[in-house]
């Protein structure tokens, strides 16, 4: 019975070190014909082939006393201290998600939140229906959210941004009206500035397609984008094309800058890590005193690095909020060197920085091929970013008031 057990626990240890291995590496793989099975043979190799040949050898020292919890010899305490490790890893894993569950962070920069959940006309779901109520791929959040940015000049509190993240457009399965109900939602806000923050497409043949959706949904002021992987990995020389056909801003290593009463307000954008044009950070984010700074990066990995060199806000999506969560447990698979530390939401990132993650709207497909979510609603968000209380003393932002046009200050990529 102890070697059962024993057993099962170091099933759990394998399983987390491979959950490690497959959210901070393997999903970060291009996209090819072989991502799939290396993929599956990464759950074989690192989980069940080292399951089975312990099983095989459970009876035979130095496996039988370490499995017995009675270790004689040098060779059978080396390997209880092998199970050892992967236990009380797999015991510090459950217990950080644990902590998160009873007591979840709130960040103290928002200011307010809520949420509504319009009735959309949703595609026939694909799953079997035993599943069906857990899937939540077409049960779209509206979220409207305050959130209080370091260093904002007073003269920038209310200034909205429509945030819209990871798409991933595809017109198959009747999701066609789907999409339109989104534009009309997101046009809907009257936002000052739309915020894309990467992953339009899946597939190659949808790119003109999504972009052509995505220019449907305009910013008073102005509609910026950020690439994501799935973008670099699909055909981004032709998403790019056919975002400055559409009049889309591209924000790759480039700066949109709005100046009201002598103060400003800079945009940002990276699409880092992927593709080979590496974003100068320094130089990105320089900014005068009493600047405040908004950076788009398709992944908030990105985090660290910005609020580093000054980003005050930074918007991010790709973690898809674990696309696939379990109940009660929640998300497993999180495609972040983070973990789960930006998995989604208003998340504090240091004294003069605050990080928005997006769920995303779209999905992509998963280990085992289905392209859905489960127990993970899709979400738009509204922000209306406030400046620190000390610091409001003029009128609340609006676009009559003297907004000086954008000054784009373009660097090379």
């Amino acid at each position: 019975m102890i070697a059962i057990v024993t057993l099962i626990l170091v099933g759990l240890g394998l399983v987390h070190v491979w959950l490690q291995l497959y959210n901070r590496r393997l999903l970060l793989l291009r996209d090819t014909p072989r991502k799939p099975t290396i993929h599956h043979l990464s759950v074989w190799l690192l989980v069940f082939l080292p399951l089975t040949l312990l099983a095989w050898v459970s009876d035979r020292e130095p496996f039988a006393a370490a499995l017995s919890w009675s270790p004689d010899t040098a060779e059978s305490r080396v390997v209880f201290l092998f199970f050892g490790f992967l236990w009380v890893f797999a015991l510090y894993r459950f217990g950080s998600w644990f902590a998160g569950k009873v007591v979840p962070v709130r960040s103290d920069r928002l200011v307010s939140e809520q949420t509504r959940v319009p009735r959309l006309a949703s595609p026939e779901s694909a799953l079997p229906r035993v599943l069906r109520s857990l899937e939540t791929t077409h049960d779209l959040h509206v979220r409207r959210l305050e959130i209080e940015v370091p260093s904002l000049a007073a003269e920038f509190d209310g200034l909205t941004i429509a945030m819209v993240s990871d798409v991933h457009y595809d017109p198959r399965h009747n999701q066609v009206s789907w999409f339109d109900d989104l534009a009309e939602i997101v046009n809907g806000f009257d936002a000052d500035v739309v915020a894309f923050t990467g992953d339009f497409v899946n597939r190659r043949g949808d790119v003109q397609e999504s972009v052509a959706f995505h220019a449907r949904m305009k910013g008073r002021l102005a509609t910026l984008v950020a690439l994501g992987n799935h973008d670099d990995w699909t055909n981004p020389r032709l998403i790019r094309t056919e975002c400055r056909r559409h009049g889309l801003r591209l924000m790759h290593n480039r700066r949109w800058t709005i100046e009201r009463h002598g103060r400003r307000l800079t945009f940002a954008g990276t699409d880092s890590p992927w593709g080979k044009r590496r974003s100068n950070w320094p130089r990105l984010l320089r900014k005068d005193p009493g600047e405040s700074l908004v950076l788009l990066s398709h992944t908030p990995d990105n985090t660290p690095c910005a609020t580093k060199h000054g980003a005050n806000l930074i918007l991010s999506g790709h973690n898809h909020g674990g696309q696939a969560c379990l109940p009660l447990v929640g998300a497993v698979i999180v495609p972040s060197r983070h973990g789960h530390r930006y998995l989604e939401g208003v998340i504090d990132a240091g004294p003069e920085a605050v990080l928005v993650v997006s769920r995303g709207i779209g999905s992509s497909p998963g280990i085992f091929g289905w392209n859905g979510r489960i127990l993970c609603p899709p979400e738009v968000i509204l922000l209306t970013l406030r400046a620190p209380a000390v610091e409001v003393t003029a009128p609340v932002f609006n676009l009559q008031d003297d907004v000086k046009g954008a000054v784009v200050a373009a660097m090379p990529g």
